[in-house]
């Protein structure tokens, strides 16, 4: 599928940080509406949270979404029913930013699957000049992989950091299993850690086959600590103890085994 990215900056005029929807609009009844429809947008917010909102609607949407830096401001607008691209821009007013497309068929629109909005003081970037993304909010559907591993780590962090990280479950879960980059995907096991509760077959899935020894062990580990009591993940920590192809592994697994069953006791 071929991409074509718009270059230059977009600046088309729309709803001013913290103030009233252009006269016409709706009138927002809620202070936070996000509704995503075969990439049509609607909203009703008022004082959210740009970076908030802009998050909610890429993982709504599937839109991979980049930003150089935190948002602080607070946005008021609503409108309904709108193309995806053209919300955003009402949403983002006075902020740079680049938008990304995706080439379709004949017979179906072109669809957005990128933004990055840059940081302020930015505004005369040249085109074709890439933007310096420092903070990413990865999706299930779009972990931006043309960003270093190094960016897409510190994108799983924040999100472990964030404030109620269970919503990002999902997105952990597929960055453990998509992302090409060991370390990345120890950084969402780490993640993992930090919740009070997650699934346990897909780690058990990640210990049995990730390529990368490390992250086969961290798996176990995790597994070794939430697992207790569950007959399938003390079949998995037998298996690995006699059967992963990496001498360390299985030692490991061993330890872990024993903890496993002595905790039974």
């Amino acid at each position: 599928m071929a991409v074509l990215v718009v270059g230059g900056l977009l600046f088309q005029p729309a709803a001013r940080p913290d103030r009233a929807s252009a006269a016409g609009d709706p009138t927002p009844r809620s202070s936070f509406v996000v509704q995503v429809n075969r990439s049509r947008l609607t909203v009703r917010l008022q004082r959210i949270p740009l970076q908030m909102a802009l998050t909610v609607i890429a993982r709504k949407s599937g839109l991979a979404l980049a930003l150089e830096e935190p948002l602080a401001e607070r946005v008021t607008v609503a409108f309904d029913d709108l193309p995806l691209d053209e919300g955003l821009r009402r949403l983002l007013g006075p902020r740079s930013y680049i938008l990304s497309y995706a080439e379709a068929g004949p017979s179906e629109p072109v669809g957005v699957t990128k933004l990055v909005v840059l940081a302020k003081g930015r505004e005369r970037l040249r085109a074709g000049e890439a933007p310096a993304v420092r903070f990413v909010v990865p999706t299930p559907q779009a972990m931006p992989a043309e960003l270093d591993a190094a960016r897409r780590r510190e994108a799983v962090e924040e999100l472990a950091a964030s404030e109620e990280p269970g919503r990002h479950l999902n997105i952990l879960l597929a960055v453990l299993k998509q992302d090409e980059d060991s370390d990345v995907r120890e950084a969402a096991l780490d993640a993992l850690e930090s919740l009070e509760t997650f699934p346990l077959e897909p780690l058990a899935e990640v210990a049995m086959r990730d390529p990368q020894p490390s992250v086969r062990m961290r798996a176990l580990e995790l597994l070794g600590e939430r697992g207790k009591n569950d007959r399938g993940v003390e079949a998995v920590l037998q298996r690995a103890s006699t059967a992963d192809p990496d001498d360390e592994v299985r030692e490991a697994a061993s330890s872990f085994l024993d903890s496993f069953n002595n905790e039974d006791r």
